[in-house]
């Protein structure tokens, strides 16, 4: 079972409406014309859906912030990427794409990224094959000025602990999420209720894996449960995604950074390296 895991694509749109000074908008277009305009940029994703038909993958999964500002053009732009797509692929929404209580209310994402049970449940379940299974959460909300978390819900909690308890023993789950399951010390950063999303997860011995997005730089965590941080496929210096390669005991990792002078695709590895699964 190979899996392609990407995160963060943030398609931006600049927009000087003066309806952005009524919810904190201002404040991320002003983030993009001082800082993020110069570190990120998505016309190096436009070969990205044809270099991963090289390497084959079964599914794709890309853990949220598909826009910038929840702006209905960045959302278009990002699903006209996925749809290039040719493996089926998973999907969740980031904080970014419930930028404003309008867009978390209105739900923009899931008018274009439909997902039913994520929709209704911020939960979901689907069968991978060969005893793997996906879980999706939708942890995203809108945040205040300044804040970029998440929340593991106590409604989440009750029906994930429902969609735990259906599968088998035997069989292995991973579990995909745009927030870190492991805080970071940063209360305006981290997941609110984290520590009672791992204690549920650290009940359930079909948990192997976590992958996430939300930090930009990549990293792994092992433990228990490891951690997979695919960080942003959208930076200049620096873009990522990860293969899964999963197995009965083991999952070998695959890293590929954005490489301008590669050619005939962008990307070169850049880390290989197995993990035990638990």
């Amino acid at each position: 079972m190979k899996i392609a895991h990407l995160s963060d694509p943030h398609y931006s749109q600049i927009s000087y409406s003066p309806e952005l000074f009524k919810t904190k908008r201002w404040l991320g277009t002003l983030n993009l014309l001082l800082f993020r305009k110069n570190s990120y940029q998505t016309s190096h994703l436009e070969d990205l859906p044809e270099f991963l038909n090289t390497l084959n993958p079964n599914y794709i999964c890309i853990t949220g912030d598909f826009s910038s500002l929840s702006l209905d053009a960045e959302f278009i732009a990002a699903r006209e990427f996925t749809k290039k797509l040719q493996q089926p692929f998973f999907h969740l929404p980031g904080n970014h794409d419930a930028y404003t209580k309008q867009s978390q209310e209105e739900q923009t994402y899931y008018s274009y990224f439909l997902s039913s049970d994520l929709q209704r449940n911020r939960v979901e379940k689907r069968r991978l094959g060969e005893g793997w299974w996906w879980i999706g959460l939708d942890c995203a909300r809108a945040n205040s000025l300044l804040y970029s978390n998440g929340c593991f819900y106590p409604a989440m909690e009750r029906a994930l602990t429902q969609l735990l308890e259906s599968i088998p023993y035997g069989d292995k789950v991973l579990i995909g999420n745009h927030f870190p399951l492991y805080p970071a010390g940063r209360p305006k950063h981290d997941l609110e209720r984290g520590g009672e999303l791992l204690g549920l997860l650290q009940r359930f011995p079909q948990v192997k894996l976590y992958i996430h997005g939300h930090d930009h730089t990549p990293y792994i965590r092992k433990g228990r449960i490891p951690a997979i941080n695919a960080g942003s496929c959208a930076r200049k210096r620096g873009g990522s995604f990860y293969i899964l390669d999963l197995h009965e005991s083991q999952c070998d990792l695959t890293r590929y950074a954005y490489t301008p002078k590669m050619k005939p695709f962008h990307w070169q590895i850049d880390l290989e390296q197995t993990i035990e699964l638990v």
